[in-house]
């Protein structure tokens, strides 16, 4: 996981966030860059990361939403829908934590694998690659994130304006 070294990374870890998002899996389902051990070694290791600061955060780690055009970049829908969905809850219970979750609600709300919401992945004047979200489709993002959010009682719509909380997406 090359971002691990960069700026950005290293400024996640020291932003005290009390929620961490993580998606992780659509590059990495890439033919040169797949190997299974790796990755679900990596995948435990940042989120143990994230799950160990002292900030004490929840950390959600939702799987990446779906492919709709499988080899599209060398990425295969194989990997992507149920490979990485598998390792990444295997990861989490790994970490046997109770303030971390393994999530579904992101790949769901953009079709799931009967890759049914093809207004998430495919509008006029848009990529139209089956993998890259429309603007309805990262509003389905947002939406599966707040209701994650939501459930644990993090937010409310009422308070969503006046928090404090520091949401960390990654």
């Amino acid at each position: 996981m090359p971002y691990r070294s960069t700026q950005q990374f290293n400024d996640a870890l020291r932003s005290k966030p009390d929620v961490v998002l993580i998606m992780l899996g659509t590059n990495d389902a890439k033919t040169d860059n797949w190997d299974a051990t790796a990755y679900s070694r990596d995948a435990k290791a940042l989120i143990e990361e994230f799950a160990s600061l002292p900030s004490k955060p929840i950390v959600h780690v939702f799987q990446p939403p779906p492919l709709y055009h499988d080899g599209f970049a060398n990425m295969h829908q194989n990997m992507i829908q149920e490979v990485i969905p598998k390792l990444l809850c295997v990861a989490v219970e790994r970490v046997g934590s109770d303030r971390v979750h393994c999530e579904s609600g992101m790949f769901e709300r953009l079709g799931g694998a009967q890759l049914a919401c093809r207004r998430c992945m495919f509008a006029t004047n848009h990529i139209n690659d089956g993998c890259h979200p429309t603007d309805y489709g990262y509003e389905q993002l947002a939406d599966a994130a707040l209701a994650v959010l939501k459930a644990d009682g993090l937010v409310s719509i009422e308070a969503a304006a006046g928090s404090s909380a520091r949401l960390l997406l990654l």
